[in-house]
């Protein structure tokens, strides 16, 4: 849960951890969809929930260090800060971000954005499946580093295939608590999105209209972030549309409140998340 401190109010909180997600987004025969996971039943947060990809940093994401002339640390932060949102407390924990980004897409959605020493974006050829399989597996199990794994297969991550989105935290009254940065990504060719089977029991492709239909019906568990990004997104009419938004849009960190303490009181989202 990462260290504590104590509020004006003498109440004790938990320091937010830094985190990644990945909306990663393809075309559908109208307009686009998203990949999704249903988080376990017994999952430490969002227990049941339909989310993005993602997770926290770990150590071995500041570990691995791209060709300079790939992505550098510099411009990491310069791109989680260009367009506004707090910045991350240094270059290190920047390019951290979008290192466990990469990562945790790998990990729950077995999608890697990669290129190889040609230039082209990684396909997983069904002669190759079950090698990735098993080097997916054993990332998840910390038994191979991402580090490795591109040494191994003499890939190089896909950064820029990222487009950073939204900074969100949440609220000082949860007890688990998150410092996500959210980038969107489109589906690469050649490769097929599956959940980890680890810590999610599905995964699905969706509209987001169609997740926040079935919401409102009691049918798909969303939490509130992950409502307020699929409404984000369902403004949009096209795929080209939300890429094109995604690399152009304000960004604005969000930390939701309560009107009161109870968690019985609505949430509330502070004025700068008009622009988020």
């Amino acid at each position: 849960m990462g260290d504590t401190h104590s509020t004006e109010r003498g109440r004790t909180v938990s320091v937010p951890l830094p985190s990644a997600s990945v909306i990663l987004l393809r075309r559908a025969t109208v307009g686009f969809e998203t990949f999704m996971v249903r988080r376990a039943t017994q999952a430490a947060s969002f227990a049941d929930a339909y989310v993005f990809p993602g997770g926290v940093v770990r150590h071995d994401d500041y570990g691995y260090q791209p060709p300079e002339d790939v992505f550098t640390a510099d411009q990491a932060l310069e791109e989680l800060t260009a367009r506004g949102s707090t910045p991350p407390e240094s270059a290190a924990l920047a390019l951290a971000l979008w290192h466990a980004a990469l990562r945790e897409l790998f990990e729950e959605a077995g999608v890697l954005l990669a290129r190889d020493t040609s230039g082209a974006m990684l396909r997983i050829l069904a002669a190759d499946a079950t090698r990735f399989a098993e080097l997916r597996q054993a990332l998840q199990a910390g038994r191979l580093t991402m580090g490795q794994i591109l040494a191994d297969e003499r890939l190089t991550l896909d950064y820029r295939a990222l487009r950073y989105f939204s900074h969100w935290i949440t609220p000082v009254y949860v007890p688990r608590r998150f410092d996500t940065r959210f980038f969107v990504a489109e589906m690469p060719e050649g490769q097929t999105a599956i959940h980890c089977q680890i810590e999610s029991t599905d995964g699905i492709w969706i509209r987001p209209d169609d997740a926040l239909s079935r919401s409102a019906r009691g049918q798909f568990s969303i939490v509130f972030p992950t409502r307020m990004h699929l409404e984000r997104l369902s403004q949009h009419a096209s795929l080209g549309e939300v890429l094109t938004f995604a690399a152009r849009k304000p960004i604005r960190t969000v930390m939701p409140t309560r009107a009161r303490p109870s968690d019985r009181d609505p949430v509330v989202l502070p004025p700068e998340a008009s622009e988020w």
